[in-house]
């Protein structure tokens, strides 16, 4: 067996968090410890919430970074000098053959040192990050300098991974970066976590009052406005006259508070059950006792829904936008896209009649985990990273 690869993730992001970040980075590092010629080191913010898959593992290094300030400035500053020293010190004690980080406005330690010491940098792009930025607009000047720093890492790193078509076009178009040197590589799936489970027993599960003979529409992740939950309680709405239907909101976020009074307001409270925050290896209980999953994503908001491959790895057909990447969809029978965001759009597509007189769900389940499975891998993309080095 060839000698093993100290590999460094490090990351700004908190891989304990929840949402999209959060599990693209501790999928992304999982996949890389469990690889047996990859020695993995972690630099990351000490962990908010509990994440024992991947923090608890006794063949990682971790090295914790101060407690991440959301949106703060004044931290993302102050943490650079950390990152950086724990870098150093890395290199000192046990040389590193490769640093992997998420391609953020904010990263400035990891490509200084990379420059510094000659040590490959491979980055991974999960958004068009100016974008972002531009949308944000923390202060005046912030676009500015947040492309003066994507510029920097852009042309420090070796080899950038894109999650989706926009983003590697995005980083292509940067004046003498060659298109070989930016790979696609969509998300992939924790398939310990996601997969099909009978709705009865899931639902026996999660210790829920829900009968066998109602029709549960699910969403797990982050409450964002991104995500139109809005769109679908007032789908229920219509619907629920003639329909016995429910929703399942698995998670926490900014539009909580916004969706449980948009329920109120509609008169379907009782028809919508908030769980809060649920822990990620129990969330696949919560997706399979439902009979369909809402994955729609705003299209004016960059990004690729990682969701949808977990929730189809669940067994379970989809709603998403009508993304060119995610055309597989209604060509595989896995589910509908919705073309215009509209109420009257969400009311169509949950009208289908592959959600509504689905009467074989075991084997739809089956047959959309296997091709799951076999085109979106954490494994595969992790063998990407480790190419490169």
């Amino acid at each position: 067996m060839s000698e093993r690869k100290h590999i460094v993730y490090a990351t700004q992001v908190d891989i304990s968090q929840p949402g999209g970040q959060g599990v693209y980075s501790s999928s992304v590092a999982n996949a890389l410890a469990n690889r047996s010629d990859v020695q993995l080191t972690i630099i990351c913010p000490s962990p908010k919430y509990e994440n024992t898959k991947l923090l608890d593992r006794d063949d990682i290094c971790i090295k914790k970074l101060s407690s991440k300030k959301k949106r703060s400035i004044y931290w993302h500053s102050k943490v650079q000098y950390p990152m950086f020293k724990r870098l150093v010190y890395l290199e000192k004690d046990d040389n590193i053959d490769g640093i992997v980080s998420p391609l953020k406005p904010t990263n400035i330690a990891q490509p200084i040192f990379s420059n510094i010491y000659g040590i490959p940098l491979l980055e991974l792009a999960e958004d068009i990050e100016s974008e972002n930025i531009k949308k944000i607009n923390p202060f005046p000047g912030a676009s500015t300098i947040s492309d003066f720093v994507l510029a920097l890492n852009i042309y420090s790193s070796t080899h950038i991974i894109a999650a989706f078509t926009q983003a590697q076009q995005w980083l292509q178009a940067f004046p003498g970066i060659s298109s070989d040197s930016v790979s696609l590589h969509y998300h992939g799936v924790d398939y310990e976590n996601f997969h099909p489970m009978n709705k009865n027993k899931a639902r026996n599960e999660i210790s829920s009052d829900l009968s066998s003979s109602e029709i549960i529409i699910g969403f797990a992740g982050s409450f964002q406005k991104y995500h139109r939950l809005d769109l679908l309680l007032k789908s229920i709405k219509i619907m629920s006259d003639r329909l016995n239907l429910s929703v399942i909101l698995v998670g926490d976020g900014p539009e909580r508070e916004p969706m449980e009074e948009l329920a109120s307001e509609l008169g379907i409270s009782d028809k919508v059950i908030f769980t809060g925050f649920i822990r990620h290896d129990m969330v696949s209980q919560y997706l399979c006792s439902c009979d369909l999953l809402y994955g729609i994503i705003d299209p004016q908001t960059t990004g690729h829904p990682m969701k949808v491959y977990e929730y189809l790895a669940c067994g379970r057909p989809v709603i998403a936008y009508n993304d060119p990447e995610l055309n597989f969809i209604e060509k595989q029978g896995f589910g509908r896209t919705v073309d215009d965001l509209s109420t009257e759009n969400v009311v169509s597509a949950l009208n289908d009649p592959l959600f509504l007189t689905n009467n074989n769900l075991e084997k739809f389940g089956q047959d959309a985990y296997e091709y799951i499975k076999d085109n979106f891998s954490w494994d595969s993309y992790a063998e990407n990273i480790v190419t490169h080095f």
